[in-house]
């Protein structure tokens, strides 16, 4: 605004941008001169301040989903950086949070975020997730082939030690007895089927299995009843005898015994002396004999009778009698 006594004659602008021009970020100075026709000069200068209230722009990197390396709980993980832009020079661009790129990347979910800031402060950010995930089966080794072994003295059974290894790339596995007994556990007499299976913290399973065998290779024992000794039916040339029982063991349950040879106990036996032979055999097929006698005596006398006397002559020409 401009005003004198005799009229101004002229008005310059003599420093800084002119009205409707395009001021810089900053402070501008701009100032006026005024001349009136006699030559007199009066000038003021006033300020105009640009400032910069316009955010940045960030772009991140599209998320990633590796999967393990081979051998690792980790996956080396490789990304772009993020891009930025503003309105004006001198913004900045820094990874706030996250594993730089090519670094090892843990198991799971890593969120990564980037920022910007301007020269005036304005400042902007953006995040993208790094998700890895575990795709390497476990391993399970159970022992290779059948195990085998003879059962315990006096015992059905055997304490079998056996061992089965795990391995994989990720902790918290899980190792469950599917079937069969644990390690150091008394097998059976048989087969046994022992099955493992192997669990990681991503669902991936692994399997094996094998056989115990526990082999019965012991020899029952048996005893007979001692030797019997019997008379015979009064007027029967034999007589039935009753004799004890058989006495056995083993170690193992389910021995069956059986006649060989002889009659057997309650039967009826001749007059004389018998052999009587028994076997007992395992569920194994393991088998043992005894042997005893039964001897029927014949304790009965005999019956005679002679016939009435005799009276005889001699016969002709002769001094005795053919009777």
């Amino acid at each position: 605004v401009t005003g004198d006594n005799c009229g101004v004659q002229s008005l310059t602008r003599t420093g800084g941008p002119g009205n409707g021009t395009a001021f810089p970020l900053g402070v501008s100075n701009v100032t006026y001169e005024v001349e009136d026709a006699a030559g007199n000069r009066a000038n003021c200068t006033f300020q105009v301040t640009i400032v910069d209230q316009e955010l940045p722009e960030l772009t991140c990197p599209v998320s990633q989903t590796p999967g393990t390396d081979s051998g690792e709980c980790t996956a080396v993980v490789t990304y772009g950086l993020a891009t930025g832009w503003d309105n004006c020079a001198g913004s900045n661009v820094t990874l706030l949070s996250g594993p730089a790129s090519g670094a090892a990347f843990p198991l799971g979910l890593t969120t990564l975020w980037y920022g910007i800031t301007d020269a005036a402060g304005n400042a902007a950010n953006c995040s993208f997730d790094v998700t890895v995930s575990d795709t390497e089966a476990p391993l399970l080794t159970c022992p290779s082939g059948d195990i085998v072994a003879a059962a315990a003295s006096g015992l059905c059974t055997q304490a079998i030690t056996y061992n089965v290894t795990t391995w994989d790339n990720c902790a918290g596995d899980t190792l469950t007895l599917v079937t069969g007994l644990a390690n150091n556990a008394a097998f059976p007499v048989g087969s046994t089927l022992v099955e493992y299976s192997l669990q990681d913290g991503a669902g991936a399973m692994a399997n094996c299995s094998f056989n115990v065998v526990v082999q019965d290779l012991q020899v029952p024992t048996v005893t007979c009843p001692s030797d019997v000794t019997e008379p015979n039916v009064v007027g029967a040339c034999n007589a039935t005898v009753v004799f004890g029982s058989l006495t056995v063991q083993d170690n193992c349950p389910g021995a069956v015994e059986a006649l060989l040879a002889g009659n057997g106990n309650g039967s009826v036996f001749e007059v004389g002396a018998h052999g009587v032979s028994y076997v007992v055999v395992d569920a194994s097929g393991n088998n043992a004999t005894c042997s005893f006698s039964v001897t029927v005596q014949d304790t009965e006398t005999p019956d005679i009778m002679c016939p009435a006397a005799i009276l005889q002559a001699t016969d002709p020409l002769a001094c005795d009698a053919v009777v």
